[in-house]
């Protein structure tokens, strides 16, 4: 994948976030960070489309910073290969009634770094043994976002963690059989 885009150094954690350019997302956070992340010892990735808004600022910084990396426009290939690749996934959404990215990411190994609401706070635990293992902030702000930067580049378990997530199951196959129980339960 690194053949592909700027990003050269294959040893540092990469940090990638696959969504839509809306406020929603979180990219509010993201751009009051942007100068306090690239300064880490990541790589930076991010694949994106939507508002203009978000756009322009996102390219001056894609310019001005080699271990920041930009794409425009969806890509599922693309998209799994980012996820696959990647160490932290980064969802600082401000509203999020499910999710899937995250339990996409974990699938992968990708570790998940989310604000806790809604549906990431359903799937994402930090500092506990239930299956969905991530880091997690509980205010959106560059603060908090922060901090759990820093929380994830300390990690000492990583690898387990990793490993951990890609054997949970994240499907809907043991809530649909529960449903259909209950519905049986109901008609009989």
């Amino acid at each position: 994948m690194f053949k592909k885009i700027k990003l050269k150094n294959t040893k540092i954690p990469l940090f990638v976030m696959i969504s839509r350019l809306v406020e929603q997302k979180g990219f509010d956070i993201i751009l009051d960070s942007i100068n306090d992340l690239t300064k880490e010892e990541i790589n930076l990735l991010l694949l994106v489309d939507g508002e203009s808004k978000y756009k322009k600022p996102l390219m001056r910084s894609a310019k001005k910073y080699k271990n920041f990396e930009l794409i425009f426009g969806y890509n599922e290939s693309l998209s799994h290969q980012i996820y696959a690749s990647a160490d932290f996934l980064l969802m600082p959404s401000l509203f999020e009634p499910c999710g899937l990215n995250q339990m996409i990411s974990m699938a992968y190994g990708t570790i998940p770094i989310v604000h806790s609401i809604g549906g990431l706070k359903d799937s994402v635990h930090e500092n506990s043994k239930k299956c969905g293992a991530g880091i997690v902030f509980s205010k959106p702000s560059k603060k908090a976002f922060m901090l759990a930067i820093n929380r994830s580049l300390n990690l000492k378990n990583r690898v387990a963690l990793q490993k951990f997530n890609m054997q949970c199951d994240f499907s809907f196959d043991k809530s649909a059989l529960k449903y259909i129980k209950l519905y049986k339960k109901v008609l009989s």
